[in-house]
């Protein structure tokens, strides 16, 4: 494995500060919520909604309570759904050097909040994403949509296809996550991606559960259950959510379900990969998949870390472990970091052993 990882879990009670070497991040609590965000939070409630979709319910399937990240109840795994085990890097080379079409930041720019100190990424303001939000019309939640609906009656198997909306919609909230982390942030859509994606959603929807190598369902035929077995290998994959926005942050983003997931998390790492250049994605009810296995891109990004430098606390709940990649082997024994709680500059210093 060519990347390595350093994760940290926080209480919700702690709402501190993370300083890592040479990387430094600060958390506020957001009033009437007990979650945690980093730098400086969203000054209106308008710009905190604003990444989530109008109109939604309480009875809703677009956004449920237990899909919601800040929602108190979205513990149980049956309710917000699992991601399964990421599938290891193994195989992935260091990133080349090229254009990494990183968006350039001004270090004059007077907004520039928790400035990318030791990260190698960009740093975007809260101004610059919630721009970004209101530019790109990214909705998080969008409700699922088919081109071709499937079939899952036996002995008339068709997979179907998720309409090209629904594919473009789920891009961009990859991108948006990437945007956030400071990567390169135009992913683009690779139809044979998306048709092996979906491929492996049907497989596992079949089957009831989610697996990276899953079983042949009766009555399934040879070329239908390759392509799903073949996509099983190269896909972020998820069960039980009510759609693909709530797979991405409530699963892949917070890849602490199953509890095995927080050793890498691998989900997330793979949404931020600096390498992606493309993407595909499949759903069939609530199964999900999307190949993440690409490395089409040239990119000189390392140290990534998530929560970013400045996080929209809708995208982070208080128990999702903290992470930086560094594209390096590192010593974890000599690793040290120092938790400061903004309220009184209270510090602790945390040593890590294998």
């Amino acid at each position: 494995m060519k990347q390595k990882i350093l994760c940290i879990i926080l209480s919700a009670a702690l709402c501190l500060t993370q300083a890592a070497p040479a990387f430094a991040v600060q958390v506020y609590e957001a009033e009437g919520t007990g979650e945690i965000a980093v730098a400086e939070p969203f000054e209106t409630e308008e710009d905190a909604e604003s990444i989530l979709p109008e109109d939604v319910s309480e009875d809703s399937e677009t956004v449920s309570e237990a899909d919601n990240p800040l929602a108190e109840n979205y513990e149980s795994a049956d309710e917000i759904g699992d991601t399964g085990t990421a599938v290891p890097e193994s195989e992935i080379e260091e990133p080349d050097s090229g254009d990494t079409g990183i968006e350039s930041t001004s270090e004059s720019d007077e907004e520039l909040v928790g400035a990318n100190v030791g990260l190698g990424v960009a740093s975007h303001t809260q101004s610059q994403i919630i721009s970004y939000l209101k530019s790109s019309g990214v909705s998080v939640y969008a409700t699922s949509i088919y081109s071709r609906e499937p079939n899952t009656t036996a002995g008339s198997y068709d997979p179907g296809a998720l309409s090209n909306e629904t594919l473009q919609s789920n891009l961009a909230a990859v991108n948006l996550v990437r945007y956030i982390a400071g990567l390169n942030y135009d992913v683009t859509l690779d139809n044979s991606y998306s048709e092996m994606a979906q491929a492996t959603a049907f497989i596992n929807y079949l089957n009831g559960s989610i697996s990276h190598e899953p079983k042949r369902p009766d009555g399934v035929s040879d070329e239908l259950y390759n392509l799903g077995y073949e996509g099983g290998s190269h896909t972020n994959l998820g069960m039980g959510y009510s759609n693909f926005g709530a797979s991405l942050i409530n699963g892949y983003m917070c890849d602490s379900r199953p509890a095995s997931n927080l050793e890498c998390v691998g989900h997330r790492r793979w949404v931020l990969y600096p390498r992606m250049g493309k993407a595909g994605f499949g759903q069939v009810g609530r199964s999900f998949a999307m190949y993440a296995h690409d490395s089409s891109r040239s990119a000189t990004e390392t140290r990534v870390a998530w929560p970013a430098q400045n996080m929209p606390i809708e995208f982070f709940a208080s128990d999702y472990p903290w992470s930086i990649s560094t594209g390096t082997p590192e010593e974890i024994s000599s690793v040290r970091v120092t938790l400061t709680r903004v309220s009184d500059n209270a510090a602790r210093m945390y040593n890590f052993q294998a």
